[in-house]
């Protein structure tokens, strides 16, 4: 898909899947800035299928709109569900530095003050909202106007849930 800022992708959920359950699958969207349909209509542009939704791969398909699986899904979010080493290495590295953080949403994955106190720890600084001058946004739930404004700016955007598996414990 061309990407356009402008447009926030919407999805649609059906099947049984292997690695993720529904509601998991439902807050990966909604973190990475996209929306949940219920209803498949041309309205959406993205069906998640797992196995047993043959009937919605149909009407999916008559419709014209994309099927991702469960994989192909975390690859189009750029979602790693494992710890990336590589994430942590370049907060550290921006951390050692002095760089700000931004943080944005509600934080029910990791405590927003423990996120704050590891990058705090380490050397960085840490601000709320976005602003052009931050190395990256973490952002918890309801933060979908921030990310699509950091988006814009060019910062990275790292998920309350990709950040709480990769912080050091203090």
């Amino acid at each position: 898909p061309v990407y356009d800022p402008e447009h926030v992708r919407s999805f649609a959920i059906r099947g049984d899947f292997k690695r993720f359950s529904r509601t998991e699958i439902t807050r990966f969207i909604q973190e990475s800035g996209g929306t949940v349909d219920n209803a498949l209509s041309v309205n959406v542009d993205f069906l998640v299928a797992g196995s047993n939704a043959p009937a919605d791969l149909d009407q999916a398909t008559k419709l014209g709109m994309s099927i991702l699986s469960e994989d192909q899904l975390l690859e189009f979010l750029r979602f790693d569900a494992r710890p990336s080493t590589s994430t942590w290495a370049f907060i550290l590295a921006s951390c050692k530095e002095g760089k700000r953080f931004g943080f944005a949403g509600n934080f029910t994955a990791v405590n927003e003050s423990t996120a704050r106190k590891a990058i705090e720890r380490n050397g960085g600084k840490t601000s709320s909202g976005v602003s052009k001058d931050y190395v990256a946004l973490i952002v918890g739930e309801g933060a979908e106007n921030e990310m699509a404004e950091a988006r814009k700016l060019g910062i990275p955007v790292i998920d309350q849930a990709q950040f709480a598996r990769i912080v050091e414990p203090e």
